[in-house]
């Protein structure tokens, strides 16, 4: 519920949304064993001291056999001029069509949120050797993430669900080096490690001992193979994850959804064994998320540095006494 408009509005609001969202999805997708049903419709309020932000965002819940085509990421498509995936058109189409229906005096955006089934959860995340990524072009060969690659010796990234490069980016590995290069850093611990391209960074400058930590780790056991005898594996789930020792840098770099319950579940033990704790936050445009994470993170440190990386946002916390 918001302030912003009232029940009757809000109740027609969804009904366009559901029906327009139905088209949409019934249009594009044609794959016979596709399914999807729409759980639920939210209406958050955001209060934001920045004033270009949105104020309220209007969210669909959808559950489906297969996320990564109901979002497009396996079947990139072409529209005109646009080339990107169904999760960016969602919310464009939709909020157009509120704007075309509605008299709606406020900011608002509207989004979309996939939930694999419970009985259907596919693989999200796959790794990908990178020559067969640039062979594909998922990825330009004159690019800054393939010259970070290939600097420090990273043969294999990591797809969500077919065609994003979910990691590693190159702006928040020279955040890194920033980092070694200011700090006395030895052991790194890098929660939600993915590729392990943080962990190989640390390494090579200088660390002597990286804990990896991910659910899945055969993209980070591939890059970081050679120096194999420096590096403890545990795969789990960070959520479940208690530090054995203590670290002067922990690496924090989930899909961003999941900051606000980590942050509220484990910052406070994860502050009490790392010195330093380096997260990615979210998206650059994205204020209204970006001031949560980071009042979030401030409950538990003694200073807090927000790092503007071009694409992303990390936020560096310090806990050393």
């Amino acid at each position: 519920m918001t302030d912003f408009v009232s029940e009757s509005t809000l109740e027609r609001i969804e009904a366009e949304l559901v029906a327009e969202f139905r088209s949409l999805v019934d249009g594009m997708i044609l794959d016979p064993e596709f399914q999807y049903e729409i759980d639920s419709f939210e209406a958050v309020e955001r209060r934001s001291t920045f004033p270009t932000d949105i104020d309220v965002l209007f969210l669909l819940n959808v559950t489906t056999n297969n996320r990564a085509q109901l979002l497009g990421q396996a079947t990139p498509f072409e529209q005109g001029d646009y080339k990107g995936f169904y999760n960016n058109l969602y919310g464009g189409w939709l909020a157009k069509h509120l704007q075309d229906e509605f008299a709606l005096d406020f900011r608002y955006y509207v989004d979309v949120n996939a939930v694999p089934a419970a009985d259907h959860c596919e693989q999200f995340d796959r790794e990908i050797p990178l020559e067969t990524a640039i062979r594909e072009n998922l990825v330009r060969e004159d690019s800054r993430l393939v010259d970070k690659m290939n600097e420090y010796g990273l043969d294999s990234l990591v797809l969500g669900g077919g065609t994003l490069v979910a990691g590693p980016q190159p702006a928040p590995i020279e955040t890194i080096e920033r980092l070694f290069d200011e700090h006395d850093i030895d052991a790194v611990l890098d929660l939600f490690c993915g590729s392990g391209a943080f962990a190989k960074v640390s390494l090579q400058r200088g660390a002597s001992a990286v804990t990896c930590l991910d659910l899945d780790l055969a993209s980070a056991r591939e890059n970081l193979r050679e120096c194999r005898d420096q590096v403890r594996f545990e795969e789990g789930d960070a959520f479940d994850f208690t530090p054995d020792r203590h670290y002067d840098l922990a690496l924090v770099d989930p899909y961003f959804h999941l900051l606000p319950e980590f942050i509220d579940e484990q910052y406070r033990t994860l502050s009490a064994a790392a010195d330093m704790i380096l997260v990615t936050a979210g998206f650059r445009g994205d204020h209204y998320w970006i001031e949560t994470v980071r009042d979030n993170v401030e409950r538990y440190s003694t200073a807090t540095e927000v790092i503007d990386t071009g694409r992303t946002v990390q936020i560096l916390s310090h806990h050393a006494e």
